[in-house]
């Protein structure tokens, strides 16, 4: 018997909401949501790659122990329970001889909170759980965060912009939902889109503007737009005195 099941996609931050097709119990099929507020039915290339994924003939799905040197690919399928124990008799064993601070931990792009590996960690007593998003993605968002507040892409957000300036950045290839946004934002709105990139990229298709600079000139073309704003005014004083430092 046929079923769709609804599922959210966990290839990126986005979290897009993907209608999975399952029959006697394998998925046949992944497909975008169309009721889904954030991707409306769109799907990425790496959304469609889902299947790819979940039936890779490499994926693991059992654990495996290294039963060679380190790095000589020397793997046997064990049990779960073997693995279980095995794993705990170690970590009790370097606790007993160093203490917990010994122990640490590194998550990888599963795209949660990771709640149950920091529980564990803080009932171990080390407080050594890091991710790979401290390197990655959370500055990127906080510099976001801090200059321009939080960042949303619905239409209705963008509160009726008159002009979005895309600065070396593709979401036409890479962040369906983004671009979304943006068309409908000038569909509702009559936003113009400006497209700052060498490339003429799947967004500089979609652009009002296409502003194909060289490489390395962003900072000529930003102090350049940066002189005639300000000596010709084209800002809000009473904002900027407001609600920045030093200008």
């Amino acid at each position: 018997m046929d079923r769709v099941k609804k599922v959210a996609c966990y290839f990126c931050h986005m979290n897009c909401g993907m209608l999975a097709h399952v029959k006697d119990g394998v998925v046949t099929k992944v497909v975008g949501d169309p009721e889904h507020p954030t991707n409306a039915g769109t799907q990425c290339a790496r959304g469609a790659s889902a299947l790819d994924h979940l039936y890779h003939p490499n994926r693991i799905n059992y654990p495996l122990k290294r039963v060679g040197e380190r790095g000589s690919g020397k793997f046997v399928r064990v049990g779960w329970d073997e693995a279980l124990d095995d794993i705990a008799s170690r970590i009790k064993q370097l606790i007993s001889e160093y203490g917990a601070e010994t122990i640490s931990t590194i998550g990888g792009t599963n795209r949660t909170d990771d709640f149950a590996r920091r529980r564990f960690f803080n009932l171990l007593g080390s407080p050594n759980v890091t991710h790979t998003a401290p390197v990655c993605w959370i500055p990127n968002f906080l510099t976001e965060t801090i200059s321009y507040g939080w960042g949303s892409f619905d239409a209705e957000v963008m509160n009726g912009s008159r002009c979005v300036v895309v600065w070396g950045h593709n979401p036409g290839a890479s962040y369906l939902p983004e671009m979304r946004g943006l068309l409908q934002a000038r569909e509702l709105f009559g936003t113009k889109i400006i497209v700052i990139d060498p490339r003429f990229s799947e967004t500089a298709a979609k652009a009002d503007l296409w502003l194909p600079i060289k490489p390395n000139s962003d900072n000529a073309l930003a102090l350049a737009w940066l002189n005639v704003i300000i000596n010709e005014g084209l800002f809000d004083a009473e904002f900027v005195s407001e609600w920045t430092v030093g200008f």
